[in-house]
């Protein structure tokens, strides 16, 4: 590939812009790194903390995926602002319709358990103290220390099985939830690529817009784009999408 050094040169006059930012790809390489941290980390509460952060990060990138669609839309503002309220799989559900696209059903199995990751993440920040039956066994020796084993009965989301206490999640539930959201994504992005009217990378990433025509697509950082290599493991095939070259 041919490339040239233009920096000592003036390109072009300084032009005005508008910057635009999209985390879509920051949340997807979140709940990457955050799961890895989780599956390496020592003792409960280390992974116990990362594997939340990647819970959450999943379901975000499943808001910010809706986002980026209604946003391409273009629409008035007040018919924004109204499409703006809609829960993020209806405002996927209104792109597909705008834009006259087939095959996204919000009755979808995949789309189902998406759902249902978003309840969890609605219930993360909208914390309850809930009751759950336990049993306090008896006292352990446990060398310079008594420990007291606990067990508590933990019910569970009913598609994803994750448990609905966070503090009893894990590398297994941020896997699960990994899997729920980047299958949702290729599946999604699968049916607005095979109409072949959009450009995945200028729906979904940072941009400078300099007219209503021209838009320059923000380069993701090397780092960044190392984590998102690991997309494809939990259902998300950037390849298959075309985005691989854009990714590098």
């Amino acid at each position: 590939m041919y490339k040239r050094d233009i920096s000592g040169e003036n390109s072009w006059p300084p032009l005005p812009a508008q910057h635009q930012y999209s985390p879509f790809f920051d949340f997807l390489a979140d709940a990457l790194f955050q799961h890895r941290q989780a599956v390496e980390a020592d003792g409960h509460f280390a992974r116990n903390r990362f594997s939340r952060a990647a819970v959450i990060a999943s379901a975000l990138s499943v808001e910010c995926l809706a986002n980026c669609l209604i946003f391409n839309l273009k629409l008035p503002a007040e018919e924004f602002k109204d499409a703006d309220r809609l829960r993020p799989l209806d405002k996927i559900a209104r792109f597909f319709k705008d834009e006259s696209l087939t095959g996204f059903s919000k009755g979808e199995r995949t789309s189902q358990r998406c759902r249902e990751l978003l309840k969890i993440r609605d219930a993360y920040v909208h914390p309850k103290n809930t009751p759950n039956a336990a049993v306090l066994d008896s006292l352990k020796d446990a060398g310079e220390n008594w420990a007291v084993p606990i067990s508590i009965d933990l019910p569970l989301w009913p598609l994803l099985g994750i448990p609905l206490p966070p503090f009893a999640w894990n590398s297994k539930s941020s896997a699960v939830a990994l899997e729920a959201a980047f299958r949702f994504h290729h599946y999604v992005l699968s049916k607005i690529q095979e109409a072949a009217r959009h450009d995945l990378a200028v729906l979904l990433a940072s941009r400078m817009k300099l007219d209503e025509k021209l838009n320059l697509i923000m380069p993701l950082d090397d780092s960044l784009i190392g984590e998102l290599r690991a997309a494809n493991d939990y259902g998300l095939h950037l390849d298959n999408l075309g985005l691989s070259a854009w990714l590098g």
